[in-house]
């Protein structure tokens, strides 16, 4: 992919992801989320990637937490993983 398509694509991303209010606003699921991501980065529409997706990235990021000496504490994860699933974009 060509550069310039792929920054007119992160900025579409960045967009979308940011524009709208996340899905079940106000819950503690949707509050797990918000709260984790935001230590480090604005939160991401659900919909923007698929189950298996945010499988794989929530995995990296927590990765990238501990590497920082910050912890996901397990039930976090669970919480955080099965809201991004009930949210996220179908296939």
């Amino acid at each position: 992919m060509k550069r310039a398509t792929r920054l007119v694509l992160a900025c579409v991303l960045a967009v979308a992801g940011c524009s709208q209010p996340l899905p079940e606003a106000g819950t503690p699921a949707a509050e797990t989320y918000a709260a984790a991501c935001n230590r480090c980065h604005r939160v991401y529409q659900p919909r923007l990637m698929t189950e298996k997706m945010w499988e794989t990235m929530v995995a990296r990021m927590e990765t990238e937490m501990a590497r920082n000496g910050m912890a996901l504490a397990p039930q976090d994860k669970a919480v955080i993983l099965d809201y991004l699933k009930r949210n996220a974009a179908r296939p």
